[in-house]
């Protein structure tokens, strides 16, 4: 469901705004966040997940929602620079944020090893999922409706 998603994803932005997606990032840049993400997170971090999912689109920015990439085009949709951002907050600091949108965070607790929906304004978990395609879906079906 996934893959669909994302391809109905770049239907939209071409048909309707004449965009590319972000297809992926460069092999030499993941090194460098492997090695951010380790240093905060630790072993447990979704790194494998993560780097297959930009595989198929490494940031965007649609209909009010921004999935993070690893070094894309566009810097504010570098998931290093937003997570520097979100975690100028010490609470914050326990997630490895993958997208947000108007409402709501995309991402995935350090303490309690899930990933979750969170909500932006008061940080209560609106939603939790199993592995970090179901967050992604859930965060593309929105934007998508």
């Amino acid at each position: 469901m996934l893959v669909a998603l994302i391809q109905k994803l770049e239907k939209d932005l071409q048909e309707f705004y004449q965009l590319d997606i972000n297809k992926n990032t460069d092999d030499i840049n993941i090194p460098d966040f492997k090695e951010w993400v380790l240093k905060l997170f630790g072993e447990k971090a979704p790194v494998k997940e993560y780097t297959n999912f930009i595989t198929n689109v490494n940031g965007v920015n649609y209909n009010g929602l921004y999935l993070y990439g690893i070094k894309p085009t566009d810097y504010r949709l570098d998931i290093i620079y937003n997570n520097d951002a979100w975690h100028e907050i010490e609470i914050q600091k326990k997630y490895l944020f993958f997208g947000h949108d108007d409402l709501s965070w995309y991402v995935w607790n350090k303490e309690s090893e899930e990933f979750q929906l969170i909500d932006k304004p008061g940080g209560e978990i609106i939603e939790v999922y199993k592995n970090l395609n179901d967050l992604m879906e859930e965060a593309l079906c929105t934007a998508l409706s």
